[in-house]
């Protein structure tokens, strides 16, 4: 009994450590730390790779038609629209201003084959102011109406004043507005001329018995 009593209080003094029960060492718990950051360093970042896989393949589906990338047509296309200008109204062109009337330069063309029709007409301008007067036969001379061309740069009084000149003299007048060959502003083909001006202007011929006439010019 006594023995007993040794051997325990021996025990009790100089316990045996057990080695089947506690927790880790220390240094077995910072391994322990240290390899699960690794592993979740890499979860984290394989997370962020796969989510930066499913952001370009979105953007490349949303760009392309069908999945596939923009044709260079689309592109072009777009940038033309890009480029594209607002539409500008064009400006009118400026009205030249009229010449003046002793600036206008007229040419008479007789065309009823009558000698001096286009003399005639030629004095009836000149009385009314126009000084840059020619004369001359038309090709045909058998018109039936007299026509009146201006260009652009005769003013509207100069030609109210020469279409009333005419139609106060001729049976039939037309008056247009276009472009006229050579450096001529008017030019006037004559017809006919009223019953009433035509007796008028008619002059006996002066007698000349020891000259024959020479033939008088049918302008």
């Amino acid at each position: 009994m006594q023995e007993d009593n040794q051997q325990t209080s021996q025990y009790v003094q100089n316990p045996q450590p057990r080695t089947d029960i506690g927790f880790p060492s220390g240094g077995t718990k910072e391994n322990w730390s240290k390899s699960s950051i690794v592993k979740w360093v890499f979860v984290i970042v394989g997370i962020f790779l796969i989510a930066i896989a499913g952001v370009w393949y979105v953007f490349n589906s949303s760009m392309g038609s069908g999945g596939t990338s923009p044709s260079p047509t689309s592109s072009s296309e777009l940038r033309s629209f890009a480029t594209l200008e607002p539409e500008v109204e064009p400006t009118p062109s400026p009205t030249p201003e009229p010449i003046s009337k002793s600036d206008i330069r007229i040419n008479i063309l007789n065309g009823t084959g009558k000698a001096g029709e286009a003399s005639f007409l030629k004095g009836e301008l000149e009385d009314a102011g126009y000084e840059n007067i020619e004369i001359a036969n038309a090709p045909s001379q058998d018109e039936t109406r007299t026509t009146a061309t201006f260009s652009e740069k005769v003013g509207q009084d100069e030609v109210d004043e020469i279409t009333k000149i005419l139609e106060d003299i001729y049976e039939t007048v037309r008056v247009r507005k276009s472009e006229i060959s050579g450096d001529f502003d008017i030019e006037i083909l004559t017809g006919p001329r009223k019953k009433s001006e035509a007796s008028s202007s008619t002059k006996s011929p002066s007698p000349s018995p020891s000259l024959s006439p020479s033939p008088s010019p049918s302008q």
